[in-house]
């Protein structure tokens, strides 16, 4: 079964074996169905039983978090999802900031005991698929033996949705910064969409989502059942359920979430600290110098924005090394400024040849060309994606790409003190296009 977690994660101090139909948190959250996993936790559509009565059946629906339960351990009032989205509410109140609402928060914490151990469990609102889920689902469907050695684009989002989204999150990690956070793990992954209760509440939620798909957990020969693992494996939802509905059960808002790893920018970074972020959004600092601050969210966040104009990553490369990623930058902005392309080279594998090929200039792909691309290779065959995706050879025009390419140049400053801020992403002209 695809998208599942690795099941080699239910041993002791891992996932918690959850099974559809399982109640938790002392009675209260049934586990309807799968949403998605992390490297570290699962995440289920559960109802909350103790719900008011006079709310309607919509509005107990909730997103259940079950984190691995040697991460569980970790004291409440240190800076993990619930202490720092509440920070940023707060702050966000005190200045009548409007992106709180585009922040994450936790409603409610319990701790629940497996056979793996002891698991720390956050209950959130019940919001829509990632970024990640709706780029994979519309790089899906095309027919890709048609188009030979130059394989078609994939389907994009229309780009009126894209700027729409892009502002958001610009404000929401604008209004993480101002309150005093680095964010830290900026991918598409951490930006969900949120849904539309009113289309939700119009059908049940097995008449959008069908019933759980799950697949019967199979046993190396010689293995017995454990009470570790779960009896059976359960898919996540698919995205075209929230995408297909008439109108679509998706809303156009955002949802900046995953503030486990997130810092205090006033504070000091451990000793030990090493960036999370994954490769293809980590900036020559995180990758270089096991460093980060506000200005790694502007990178990861200019990284995230031109993926949601073209579907396709900014360094798009088949192997996520630190080489391979370099290299793209390299094709993309030029070769990397002394001391980093010294300390790159000391620290490669790579003989001096590879690294005078690379920075051939004239092997440039520039951000302009790439944004000059879209649209001239499209599959007009590809698979129906909904009203969110722009129609199969929708270009960008001159004027957008004027626009775009002077916001991330400036967010994609190789010196981390030459991006400009949060403050300033947000003020560019690009977003009201």
């Amino acid at each position: 079964m695809e998208n599942v977690e690795n099941i080699d994660g239910y041993t002791l101090g891992g996932y918690h074996p959850v099974a559809i139909g399982d109640v938790l948190g002392e009675g209260r959250y049934r586990i309807l169905n799968k949403l998605g996993h992390g490297g570290a936790s699962t995440a289920w559509l559960a109802r909350d039983l103790h719900a008011p009565q006079d709310l309607s059946a919509v509005e107990g629906l909730v997103t259940l978090k079950i984190m691995f339960a040697r991460l569980s351990s970790i004291p409440l009032t240190e800076p993990p999802d619930l202490y720092i989205s509440h920070k940023i509410h707060t702050f966000a109140s005190s200045i009548r900031h409007t992106s709180k609402e585009s922040i994450h928060t936790v409603r409610n914490h319990f701790f629940e005991e497996s056979p793996n151990g002891r698991h720390l469990c956050l209950v959130s609102e019940f919001a829509g698929p990632s970024l990640r889920s709706l780029f994979d689902w519309f790089n899906s469907g095309m027919h890709w033996q048609k188009f030979g050695n130059r394989p078609p684009h994939p389907r994009r989002m229309r780009g009126d949705l894209c700027r729409k989204f892009a502002k958001q999150l610009a404000n929401a990690v604008e209004l993480t910064h101002s309150a005093g956070f680095i964010h830290a793990d900026l991918t598409p992954s951490n930006i969900l969409l949120k849904i539309s209760k009113k289309v939700l509440s119009a059908h049940s939620v097995d008449q959008i989502f069908g019933v759980p798909v799950t697949e019967e957990l199979e046993l190396c020969e010689g293995r017995v059942p454990s009470p570790s693992a779960p009896k059976e494996v359960v898919a996540p939802m698919h995205v075209h359920h929230f995408c297909f509905p008439s109108p679509p059960l998706i809303k156009d808002e955002i949802l900046l979430i995953d503030f486990g790893v997130s810092l205090d920018s006033d504070h000091p970074l451990p000793p030990d600290y090493y960036p999370p972020t994954p490769i293809p959004y980590a900036s020559p600092e995180n990758l270089l110098e096991s460093t980060t601050g506000s200005a790694s969210d502007v990178w990861s966040l200019g990284c995230i924005i031109f993926e949601m104009r073209t579907t396709r990553p900014l360094f798009d490369t088949f192997f996520h090394t630190r080489d391979a990623i370099f290299q793209e930058i390299v094709f993309t902005l030029g070769k990397l400024p002394n001391p980093w392309w010294t300390t790159w080279k000391s620290g490669s594998y790579e003989e001096e040849g590879w690294f005078d090929e690379i920075s051939d200039p004239t092997k440039m792909v520039t951000i302009r060309q790439k944004l000059l691309q879209v649209g001239t290779n499209d599959d007009h065959d590809a698979d129906d994606r909904g009203s969110m995706a722009a129609k199969p050879g929708t270009r960008i025009d001159e004027e957008e790409i004027d626009l775009l390419e002077d916001l991330l140049l400036k967010m994609l400053k190789i010196h981390p003190e030459e991006r400009i801020t949060m403050r300033e992403v947000v003020r560019h002209p690009w977003f009201d296009y």
